[in-house]
């Protein structure tokens, strides 16, 4: 890319993976937190320079967006608040849980766009997160096929039950869904390390209907914990 390109005016960070048994990518760790995050952070990384390079001939901020989710909370399906295991970040000691692995992921993407707003002044770059809300795609598969099982009927069952989730309004269109991501990339009231979130399945009673920026309800989203990500990170992908 940026051999071909001379300038970036913004980098959403929007791939991942959900719920996926256990496997490690080609450099050996937990795939999610692989994936989700470490892919994320290199590229991130890689092209921060000219993210900078950016803002400074255009004289405005380059925009970064992580895409997160309420699961870096607590939720109604799984009411447990996610955290980062830094003494076994690829799950070689635990037993593997992977909706555990999957928040502990989102709570990184929470955390890189913190740190990222400490790292890079907001006159050169605006970093945020976002829950983009519980968009209607192919991300859960994994996650039906535990609640529904792994077979033909079982398909069927799994999409007329996400079909009555859109219809009742807890799951929305891909289109509602970049929403947050688009008010991030062009709104001018954005602020940098700040949380974005569409309406969310959150057990805390006052984040279920997101907020335009959401204080992130969970204690373990700290600066610290943002620095001690960003330090372990750069080790890992030896940036």
């Amino acid at each position: 890319f940026k051999e071909k390109c001379e300038r970036l005016d913004a980098l959403v960070n929007n791939a991942g993976i959900m719920g996926c048994p256990y496997s490690q990518t080609v450099d050996g760790f937990e795939i999610q937190f692989g994936c989700n995050h470490l892919a994320h952070f290199y590229l991130q990384q890689l092209l921060a320079p000219l993210l900078i390079k950016t803002a400074e001939e255009t004289g405005k901020p380059s925009r970064f967006v992580a895409l997160s989710s309420c699961s870096a909370t607590s939720t109604t399906f799984r009411d447990i608040v996610p955290d980062v295991d830094f003494d076994d970040i690829n799950w070689e000691e635990r037993e593997y849980d992977p909706a555990a692995a999957y928040g502990q992921s989102k709570l990184c993407n929470y955390l890189h766009a913190l740190e990222a707003s400490n790292q890079y002044p907001a006159d050169k770059l605006i970093a945020t997160s976002v829950h983009p809300g519980w968009v209607y795609s192919p991300l859960d598969v994994h996650e039906m096929k535990i609640l529904f099982g792994d077979c033909f009927l079982s398909d069927i069952v799994g999409k007329i039950a996400k079909q009555l989730l859109c219809w009742k309004g807890d799951i929305i269109s891909p289109v509602d869904g970049a929403q947050a991501t688009l008010h991030c990339l062009l709104a001018d009231d954005v602020e940098s390390g700040k949380f974005y979130s569409q309406m969310g399945i959150y057990t805390d009673e006052d984040s279920k209907k997101g907020g335009f920026p959401l204080e992130l309800p969970n204690p373990h989203a700290t600066k610290e914990n943002a620095a001690k990500l960003w330090e372990v990170s750069q080790k890992l992908v030896d940036v």
